[in-house]
């Protein structure tokens, strides 16, 4: 579904990081991925004994729901319009 455009996303983003900076008025997505394993930790440890197995689920899990998230945005965008698509993906790269 992506296009050759989508080679440029990462130089294009990288170039607006350097230019602008990070976007204050948005919220960071890292913020988000880092409340989301506040709490699965917390259930997590509750859940499995071992906390190794803990940790492992809670990367697996975290990194599925990130990447499923993401793709599932992206798709729906893409369907919607390319260009609104890709500009959504540089957008994201550059955050």
């Amino acid at each position: 579904m992506m296009s050759s455009l989508s080679v440029f996303s990462v130089p294009i983003a990288f170039i607006l990081d350097l230019i602008l900076g990070d976007p204050h008025w948005f919220p960071h997505p890292v913020k988000a991925i880092g409340f989301t394993i506040f709490k699965l930790e917390f259930i997590f440890r509750k859940w499995v004994v071992n906390e190794t197995v803990a940790g492992g689920l809670l990367t697996v899990t975290v990194v599925a729901l990130t990447y499923g998230i993401t793709w599932i945005l992206l798709n729906q965008l893409l369907t919607l319009n390319e260009t609104v698509g890709h500009a959504a993906n540089i957008f994201i790269i550059y955050t």
